[in-house]
């Protein structure tokens, strides 16, 4: 088994090393070129690390990360990925004053997908879906005109309503149109009898 060493900066100019062992080879992906970090954990994976200095140790989410006492003092435990994806980080403190000293940053790969280039990839899509729906030529328009006139008097009333009504729907050659024309009259004929 295969040990990586992953150097830390810490305040004032030190370093730390964590020495970390995955169960098996396959279990880190190592990548001198990419361009965040070299050596990415896998989703769901178990790694073994230690500290390089006893005066240090690692403080982060007990989920993920779990310190055990070492009777040589060193800071050594276990990485636990579980289903977490993405930049995890942890504080590096100074035993003595439990001040943070330095940040463990690690990039926990998924095993869904292929990190670097699919997850781009994925969100590039995504981006553009997006932007083609908000900047789309053809969005809907609907325009809706109506004009009316009434009046009247004591023997009679009108009512009259020209409209016009246009949509353009979403895809290409589809669209509706409607123009609308009513017209209500009441006339009394006797007290007894209005015509409509």
């Amino acid at each position: 088994m295969k040990s990586y060493d992953i150097h830390i900066p810490l305040k004032r100019g030190k370093w730390i090393s964590l020495y970390l062992s995955p169960n098996k080879d396959e279990d880190i992906f190592v990548d001198e070129k990419a361009s965040g970090m070299p050596f990415q954990l896998i989703e769901g994976k178990r790694y073994y690390f230690e500290l390089s200095d006893a005066d240090f140790y690692i403080d982060g989410d007990s989920q993920i990360i779990k310190c055990y006492p070492s009777r040589s003092g060193v800071s050594n435990g276990e990485i636990t990925t579980g289903n977490f994806v993405g930049t995890f980080s942890a504080d590096i403190k100074a035993k003595e004053n439990n001040e943070t000293q330095g940040k463990l940053i690690l990039e926990i790969r998924s095993t869904k997908i292929g990190y670097e280039d699919d997850y781009r990839k994925m969100m590039v899509d995504i981006t553009e879906y997006c932007t083609e729906l908000l900047m789309q030529q053809s969005s809907p328009v609907t325009q809706d005109y109506t004009i009316d006139f009434s009046g009247g008097n004591d023997k009679g009333k009108y009512y009259s309503s020209l409209g016009y009504y246009k949509s353009d729907g979403n895809a290409t050659g589809n669209w509706y149109k409607r123009f609308t024309w009513t017209f209500n009259a009441d006339y009394k004929l006797k007290k007894w009898l209005t015509s409509s």
